[in-house]
């Protein structure tokens, strides 16, 4: 997703959906195949678009059951805020886009190829930083973390 000022949206992204739990509705997304990977519901993780002219594109994932041609990523080795920090840099999209992918896919096999190197000042700032820029989104959606944050990811990776 572009904002309207042109500017990819990665970190945070408010609900655009709701799912109908009733009974009649699970018992229609059951004999529909719908409902899959369902150890994973609500649990919060990373959420990558896979196809889009700008993908890979992360975000903190909400909790929600997933949808097709997404991905989460969950982790326990690292604080997801740090994690997300490593994807969302301009050197992860630029390595991700010039040399494991190249059209608008970004499949989740290319995604499980990114390596991404930790050192104790990113693991140290990383996490405050994007909490914060995520905190910023979320009271505005136009919020440009690209000209404050960002450079200071980028400068971290």
């Amino acid at each position: 997703m572009v904002s309207n000022d042109g500017r990819i949206i990665n970190y945070w992204k408010p609900f655009e959906f709701y799912l109908d739990w009733s009974k009649e509705a699970v018992k229609f997304y059951i004999a529909n195949n719908g409902l899959r990977n369902k150890h994973r519901y609500f649990q919060n993780g990373i959420t990558c678009s896979l196809t889009v002219v700008y993908a890979p594109k992360y975000r903190i994932g909400t909790g929600y059951i997933f949808g097709q041609k997404g991905a989460t990523i969950f982790t326990n080795i690292i604080a997801k805020e740090c994690l997300l920090a490593l994807l969302c840099s301009r050197l992860n999209r630029f390595l991700v886009k010039n040399f494991l992918s190249h059209g608008v896919d970004a499949t989740d096999s290319i995604i499980a190829e990114i390596e991404l190197k930790l050192s104790d000042d990113l693991i140290e700032k990383a996490e405050i930083i994007v909490k914060n820029l995520i905190s910023k989104i979320s009271a505005n959606n136009d919020y440009n973390f690209d000209s404050h944050e960002q450079i200071e990811i980028d400068r971290l990776v």
